[in-house]
Order: structure tokens, then C-alpha cells, then sequence
């Protein structure tokens, strides 16, 4: 079920535990009040092989029995059922900024072993937005490998 923004606000985000595990993709149990949205990010700790890893994941469906089925973002090695999952309350992110130009970025807003530059202005969901708030386009035409947008 989808909440509205002022729902969503007096709502405590609680955890869930993995249950099942697959490859990249995840199942999750929640209490059954806690349900996470779809596209909203998870994220659940493992440590491997000495060292403590955060693996983050997006929510792809909400399968019943207070269930979703998360995308995970990392390997999953290591990963074990019953692990305690974090439920993040927001999509995926992204810095944007002065502080990100020129730099090249994983799917998370991260350098490949480094953290994400000091002075990144802010951050921007990375969801595509619902199909009712985007705008509609009469054609697309590709050439030389650019995409050209002629607006209605």
C-alpha cells in the first residue's frame, strides 16, 4: 500500500530480517506495519572474510505475507538468512553537485574505493519519477549515437 508524504511522516521505520536469498535478489520479512515502499532502499551489514561490508538494495515488489523482493547492489557472499535489514525510508541516492564533476560514480553515489566528495551540494533520488509526471514526446530520433527530442 502507498502511503502519502504526511502518513509517511509519522511512521517509525522498523527492521526486517532476510529470509530468502538469490543470487543478487533478496526476500525480506517486515512487521507487517513496516512494509517498504517499492523503490525505496534497504540496506543490511555482513561481515567477510575479517571485514564488515554494507550492502544496499532497492525494493522491486512487494510479494505478500509481508514480504518484498529487494535488488541488491553489491555480491551477496556471505549474506545468510536471518540477517537484520535496515529499512532506509528512501530511494536510492545520488550527490550532485561542484563537488562530482568529473568524477565517475557507482550506482550508490560512490567512488570505486573511496567515499563520495566532502562538498557535493546535495543528493538526488535516483527512482525514475511515476509515468503521469513525465512529459510526452512525439518523436525520438537517434543519430550518431546522440538522442534528439522533438517536445509536442
Amino acid at each position: 500500500m502507498t502511503m502519502t508524504a504526511e502518513e509517511r511522516a509519522g511512521t517509525e521505520l522498523k527492521d526486517g530480517r532476510v529470509v530468502a536469498i538469490a543470487g543478487p535478489v533478496v526476500d525480506v520479512e517486515f512487521p507487517p506495519d513496516a512494509l517498504p515502499e517499492i523503490n525505496h532502499a534497504i540496506e543490511m551489514g555482513i561481515e567477510l572474510e575479517g571485514e564488515a561490508i554494507r550492502i544496499v538494495a532497492e525494493v522491486a515488489q512487494q510479494i505478500g505475507d509481508n514480504r518484498v523482493r529487494a535488488i541488491c547492489m553489491k555480491p551477496t557472499d556471505g549474506l545468510r538468512r536471518g540477517t537484520k535489514v535496515r529499512n532506509l525510508g528512501h530511494g536510492l541516492q545520488m550527490p550532485v553537485g561542484e563537488g562530482v564533476l568529473g568524477h565517475v560514480l557507482n550506482v550508490l553515489g560512490r567512488l570505486n574505493a573511496v567515499p563520495a566528495p566532502e562538498n557535493a551540494a546535495t543528493t538526488l533520488q535516483v527512482a525514475t519519477p511515476p509515468l503521469a509526471n513525465t512529459a510526452r514526446y512525439d518523436s525520438l530520433r537517434v543519430t550518431d549515437g546522440a538522442e534528439e527530442i522533438d517536445h509536442a
